[in-house]
């Protein structure tokens, strides 16, 4: 009678653990591996003293094996993690799934802690109460988070989830209608230590968006960050002024605009295909860093009155593959040499640039404005003017 190896190998658990949510059953690291084990051991024994077998013998000596592992598994603690509090009844080795999935209908309102979903939180939009405090929630085990800030209007777990975990958020609940539909502006804090202005428009989105960076430097914030921002949300697009931290270095000024795009292209009711940049004096040198070597497709630049060093010109120019978004620059005629601009003619710089951005292949169109009458041609900018109906005809059209 010919002999009959026997392998049992296919995985009976769930490696939650490496989610930073612990166990259910038999599903942290060390419980798992002990498992292994001792299907290992089942095998052995089998292998060792059952050969050779008959057919009939052998099948109920696999039963029998399966039976043992997950025996061990099935009498440990059942603590499911999540709303739902019903213990996982235990199945028959012929039923049991190697993925647990609650059973019991998802909670509309849950805490801080570890679900599956959709098993144990549906798919939707939600809604933390708040704490006080920044709130972090991780996807699909992910050990970097998303922060949200105190009360953060709606976040959307959609089909791209299947674990979600959140820490000093409070409690959870299905967002409202009234809520998807509510317009808002709102200082949010990103990566612990950096903050901005979001305003959203009205409507469930997602929205074409658009990063103002401002002007200014070591502290320093020039042009109208809050007032962008507002005025991009009245015109039905998602507004972000983030501000930068108080390190005058261009390496750090970059490191925040690209860490606030980041964020911004993070959001759930932001559309990554529609995406616009403004930048305004020493914004307008982040800005076309980000546009033209940054990640994500860029659509539509706005440059107000801003250039770039000229030593910077032709490493520029050598680099990348080109400049593939749209660009608006815009500079008053009386932008001449001052204080405010670092002693330069800014209207000279603003065509030095148009320049760099035609060698590179992009669409450009420069707007001279008449003297600025209030005063010195760069203040022109420190507020929401007459140049905005050019800044949104030109996003229209691009976005």
């Amino acid at each position: 009678m010919a002999a009959l190896r026997i392998r049992l190998d296919w995985p009976l658990t769930e490696e939650r653990g490496a989610h930073g949510g612990g166990g259910r059953g038999c599903a942290g690291p060390k419980r798992a591996a002990s498992q292994d084990n001792l299907r290992r051991s089942s095998v052995d024994h089998i292998q060792k003293r059952l050969i050779p077998l008959t057919p009939k013998v052998a099948t109920l000596a696999v039963f029998a094996a399966i039976a043992l592992a997950l025996s061990a598994c099935d009498s440990d603690d059942k603590t499911k993690v999540g709303p739902s509090a019903a213990s996982t009844a235990t199945a028959s080795p012929t039923t049991r799934q190697a993925t647990p999935i609650a059973t019991s209908a998802p909670s509309s309102s849950f805490s801080d802690g570890t679900y599956l979903v959709p098993g144990e939180v549906a798919r939707g939009w939600y809604r933390n109460s708040g704490t006080g405090r920044t709130c972090w929630v991780y996807k699909n085990g992910s050990t970097s988070a998303h922060e949200y800030g105190d009360g953060q209007l709606p976040m959307h777990v959609d089909a791209s989830w299947s674990v979600f975990r959140s820490e000093n958020c409070g409690t959870w609940s299905v967002a409202t209608s009234t809520e998807l539909l509510t317009s808002f502006e709102k200082q949010v804090v990103y990566d612990g230590t950096h903050s901005g202005l979001l305003c959203r428009p009205d409507g469930a989105g997602p929205f074409s968006a658009v990063m103002f960076n401002h002007g200014g430097v070591g502290g320093v914030v020039g042009g109208a960050p809050e007032e962008t921002c507002r005025a991009l949300k009245e015109a039905g697009y998602l507004g972000f002024a983030p501000i930068r931290t108080d390190n005058p270095s261009t390496d750090a000024n970059l490191e925040n605009v690209y860490d606030a795009f980041e964020y911004l292209t993070s959001l759930e009711y932001v559309d990554t295909a529609h995406m616009g940049l403004i930048g305004f004096s020493r914004g307008v040198l982040l800005t076309y860093n980000l546009a033209a070597l940054g990640p994500g497709d860029i659509q539509a630049v706005v440059l107000m009155t801003g250039g770039i060093p000229e030593q910077l010109i032709d490493d520029y120019a050598s680099g990348g593959d080109g400049f593939s978004a749209s660009v608006l620059l815009l500079v008053a005629e009386n932008d001449t040499p001052s204080d405010l601009n670092g002693q330069q003619n800014m209207v000279e710089v603003v065509n030095d640039l148009k320049n760099l951005l035609d060698a590179q292949g992009a669409a450009t169109e420069l707007i001279i404005y008449p003297p600025y009458q209030e005063g010195h041609g760069h203040t022109m900018f420190f507020e929401v003017g007459d140049y905005w109906d050019d800044v949104l005809k030109f996003l229209t059209d691009e976005l």
